[in-house]
């Protein structure tokens, strides 16, 4: 979850019945959000008959939501929902109300805790990976090698430090990656050689031998080399190994965790990995869930990437994320949410002579918002499919020459204004609304309000109060005017869009 700008992870149990989302409470939990009405959406868990679908398939039911007539609406993956009509949404579906973001999940039985970031780490780990380091941990005491299964970048490596660290003692730590051991170096660099062997090489260890006491880390295990295999094999039976072109055996003693992101059942299935091997490395097979999987951890992995007082993340941008499958996991989210803060970065010190001009915000004033468009197109996209088709996120509520990074239709490029009559019909259109006709035409709401100054446009006397994200009015009122209290002692996010 998401709101106030900030990251969020609370479990949020469905009562029987039907519960009921607002301002200041989703069931129980404290979000102070501007823009949720005071009664936003009724939700409840509508759980199908026993016997109806077979036993351990999904889903087992479904969400039933209804927007009880909104101000700003009720999105779910990104599309407004019809207000006062119940719809139907799914298991992993994302809800937005406001700026609060909500992930609806029908099993929320292994979010027992929250999200933790260790003071001085860039960490986070969320209730499904503190499962994992649990059992890592639990492996490391009970002294057997660890076997860790998972794509790339979901925090293997990280799994197996933990491990590592665990112990009282923890000794070395020796990192390896398997794919490195190629062209007939795997065994002088794994068992290491005698003073000798080849020419002009002294005497060394090895990673084996510089493992001794520790944890000897095997990243990629599935690409190690098949010729040295076999005498790895004696390594882990016999706790004995033997340097290359040495004579005499050399007890050791390691901890082993292997990693990797293909299936070793399938390597030794396929005569590419031995099998008494693969069982001597699963002790304990932990598998590691991907991003996707875990995407309570999504926003505060973002919100790595921004500056305090420089940047911040914009719920658009979270949304985005959290829509996307992410192939390459937390290294991929992280290097795009760094680009993309770059990105606003810059975009916000080239609009700060607009801002100086219009004087609604000082030019210096932070911090940059980081919203969906500035992410490239194709981060977070499954390979090999075309990216999807970004919208651009909610303009600024501030006076800025921000434009939505979107292709011009030529009617536009033609006319960049658009005359009195397009104006007139799509302020009909929207009820007089002028911030939404001004997104409908692609222009700044202060440019539209001079548009209608100029062709003598004027705001009928029945027309619907707009439910504006902030007006500049209210951007020069006091904080309590502007309903924008400061996070209280008792942890209540307030919203500071």
């Amino acid at each position: 979850m998401f709101s106030g700008n900030q990251p969020l992870c609370a479990r949020i149990d469905l009562a029987v019945g039907e519960a009921v989302w607002g301002r200041n409470d989703l069931s129980g939990i404290r979000v102070a959000d501007s823009r949720m009405s005071q009664t936003h959406l009724k939700i409840r868990w509508d759980a199908k008959p026993p016997g109806a679908t077979p036993l351990g398939s999904e889903p087992a039911g479904s969400f039933k939501l209804f927007d009880v007539g909104s101000r700003h609406g009720t999105f779910v993956n990104g599309e407004r929902i019809p207000a006062e009509r119940e719809v139907t949404a799914n298991d992993g579906d994302v809800v937005r109300m406001g700026r609060t973001l909500v992930i609806l999940l029908a099993d929320v039985s292994e979010y027992r805790g929250t999200v933790e970031t260790p003071q001085g780490t860039s960490l986070v780990i969320g209730p499904r990976m503190r499962v994992a380091l649990d059992l890592a941990a639990s492996a490391r005491e009970r002294g057997v090698n660890l076997l860790i299964l998972g794509e790339n970048g979901a925090g293997k490596e990280m799994v197996a430090r933990h491990y590592h660290g665990s112990a009282k003692r923890p000794g070395p730590w020796e990192p390896v990656n398997c794919a490195n051991l190629k062209n007939g170096t795997a065994a002088t660099q794994l068992f290491g050689a005698a003073a000798g062997v080849f020419t002009e090489v002294k005497a060394h260890p090895g990673l084996i031998g510089l493992a001794n006491g520790g944890v000897l880390f095997l990243d990629e295990i599935a690409e190690l080399d098949e010729k040295v295999q076999p005498d790895f094999l004696r390594v882990l039976e016999d706790k004995k190994y033997r340097v290359t072109g040495g004579k005499e055996e050399t007890p050791v003693e390691i901890n082993v965790v292997a990693a990797s992101h293909q299936s070793l059942r399938d390597r030794v299935a396929n005569g590419q990995f031995r099998k008494d091997l693969f069982y001597r490395l699963s002790q304990e097979p932990l598998e590691l869930p991907p991003l996707r999987e875990r995407r309570e951890e999504m926003a505060f992995l973002m919100a790595l990437e921004t500056t305090e007082g420089r940047s911040a993340l914009h719920y658009s941008a979270v949304e985005h994320a959290l829509l996307l499958p992410w192939p390459g996991n937390l290294r991929e989210l992280r290097n795009a949410t760094a680009s993309a803060v770059a990105k606003a970065v810059a975009r916000f010190a080239a609009e700060a002579p607009a801002r100086r001009l219009e004087g609604i915000k000082p030019a210096d004033d932070g911090p940059a918002e980081v919203r969906r468009e500035d992410f490239a197109p194709d981060a977070g996209c499954a390979l090999g499919l075309p990216p999807p088709v970004v919208a651009p996120s909610p303009k600024p509520n501030v006076g800025t020459s921000w434009k939505p990074l979107e292709p011009v239709e030529p009617s536009r490029a033609k006319d960049p204004r658009p005359g009195e009559e397009v104006i007139r019909g799509t302020l009909e259109k929207n009820g007089f609304n002028v911030k939404r006709t001004a997104e409908e035409l692609g222009l700044h709401r202060t440019q539209l309000s001079r548009e209608m100054k100029k062709f003598g446009i004027k705001r009928p006397d029945g027309a619907q109060p707009e439910a504006d994200d902030e007006s500049p009015d209210d951007a020069k009122k006091p904080v309590a005017e502007a309903e924008k209290p400061p996070m209280s002692p008792s942890g209540t996010l307030h919203d500071d869009d």
